[in-house]
């Protein structure tokens, strides 16, 4: 688990170098990802160029532990149960909620999954 949260800090830097080229290009992007932490969203600047309302951020939360263990075994059923990996992945979107909220990026409830853009949308609006 400590190297998950530590990948998402490292690769912090790289991400932020990203977000800058698509600010100076005026490029749209969109992240996605578990390895995105919630301090790229937070930023004021990047570079030398402002973020501002031009760099948002919204982080899916699935507050079910038993979710990752059947999105697993859907996505892989040759494996079987991964409970080990289910439960990392379940604390590692735990330690992530709690990022985002300490720093005022907005946390949506990944299900009812056929709502969710709607649901990031209006939280962005």
């Amino acid at each position: 688990m400590e190297q998950l949260l530590t990948l998402s800090r490292v690769m912090l830097p790289g991400f932020q170098a990203v977000v800058s080229n698509h600010l100076e290009t005026q490029t749209p992007i969109v992240f996605e990802g578990d390895f995105l932490h919630p301090a790229l969203a937070e930023r004021t600047r990047y570079a030398t160029l402002p973020g501002g309302a031009r760099v948002r951020g919204v982080f899916l939360h699935e507050p079910e532990e038993e979710q990752f263990l059947r999105n697993y075994l859907l996505r892989e059923p040759d494996r079987g149960p991964q409970i080990k990996r289910a439960r990392v992945s379940w604390l590692h979107d735990q330690w992530l909620k709690q990022e985002a909220e300490q720093r005022g990026v907005p946390v949506v409830p990944a299900r009812p999954w056929d709502t969710v853009l709607e649901r990031i949308v209006a939280t962005l609006s």
